[in-house]
């Protein structure tokens, strides 16, 4: 894949679509998913520890490498990942979990 440069975009708005580096993002491709994971993201840092401690707090605290949908479910609960209320874009920890593992 060519990385490109915002420089070398030729519409104005596609400087949104690559990142700082010139990689495209998620989301251009899952705006959804992309929300969602900056969502949990800013919720697991608010915790007040690094990404990776806070998601094994939360999500992983045997430290097995795999969240099942009920681990995510609760870890959701425990940071308060918000509900759809009308405002929000996420439905559900349930929801959440589909968007983010479709095979599971």
């Amino acid at each position: 894949a060519q990385k490109l440069k915002n420089s070398e975009l030729t519409r104005p708005d596609d400087k949104f679509l690559v990142d700082e580096m010139g990689h495209l993002t998620l989301k251009v491709f899952d705006r959804k998913s992309y929300d969602l994971i900056r969502t949990l993201k800013r919720l697991l840092l608010d915790r007040g520890a690094h990404l990776k401690q806070a998601w094994k707090e939360v999500f992983d605290p045997r430290e097995t490498n795999l969240v099942t949908e009920e681990m995510f479910i609760k870890g959701c609960s425990i940071i308060d990942l918000p509900d759809e209320d009308g405002k929000r874009k996420i439905k559900s920890p349930k929801a959440a979990f589909k968007r983010l593992r479709p095979d599971a």
